[in-house]
């Protein structure tokens, strides 16, 4: 359902992001995209959602090539992004999310029931009517979390997703992704946590300085190193000890 293919990604700084990197995403998994800062994460996912070109390889999204068909890969898609939320700052969160439900087209119906099923399983309901200028960043995180999975997308970008939430509420976005995996769904996330990464992904991607250092189980990686996945994060983006 994702299917990158030979991307490359250089700045006019010069600055190569990313150097032919492929993957894929099957339907009902959830990969992990891991790296360190700089290793080419974010433009992997900014590439992904439509919002970058690459400056060669392409990328399909439920068949649709996100470049050449950019609304078409969107509508099936839903995108975190990991730094800024993105979100209206006069707008309540409530708006914010039905704002972007008017964009995929959706029933208004529809989408306010969604709304209520996202806003009590993440726990907004004290918050869905406060402008989102007046949020934490916790409230920020949640909202976008919300508006990413507002229309039910069959593939799930997400950048960071735990940045900013609390336990519970990192509970229920990691209840959120592995539904979304059982009905059949592709998701691709970045964390920084290795433990939510041993809790959530069938595979993980090991980004460093922008190509793929090593792919597969955390398990299959584990026993072609030697040792425990942690280390070999740390071995191959050069932060050993």
């Amino acid at each position: 359902m994702i299917h990158v293919e030979s991307v490359t990604k250089k700045f006019s700084s010069g600055t190569e992001a990313l150097s032919g990197v492929s993957f894929e995403v099957g339907a009902g998994e959830v990969v992990g995209l891991l790296g360190g800062n700089g290793a080419g994460k974010t433009t992997c996912f900014r590439i992904l959602s439509g919002l970058m070109r690459p400056t060669s390889g392409r990328c399909l999204v439920c068949g649709s090539d996100v470049q050449a068909e950019t609304l078409r890969a969107r509508q099936v898609a839903g995108f975190l992004p990991g730094s800024d939320p993105g979100l209206y700052d006069r707008l309540t969160a409530l708006e914010n999310i039905i704002y972007y439900a008017q964009l995929y087209g959706m029933d208004r119906d529809y989408a306010m029931q969604r709304v209520s099923d996202l806003s009590s399983l993440l726990d907004m309901q004290s918050f869905m009517n406060r402008r989102t200028v007046e949020f934490s960043r916790g409230m920020k995180q949640r909202t976008a979390i919300a508006r990413a999975f507002i229309h039910d997308p069959d593939v799930i970008l997400l950048d960071e997703p735990s940045t900013g939430l609390d336990a519970a509420s990192a509970a229920a976005i990691h209840r959120l992704i592995a539904g979304s995996a059982d009905s059949g769904k592709a998701v691709l996330l970045s964390s920084h946590n290795v433990h939510e990464i041993n809790k959530m992904c069938s595979r993980v991607l090991i980004l460093n300085r922008g190509m793929i250092a090593e792919s597969g189980t955390i398990k299959s990686i584990e026993e072609r190193h030697a040792m425990d996945f942690e280390s070999v994060f740390l071995k191959l983006t050069g932060n050993a000890v």
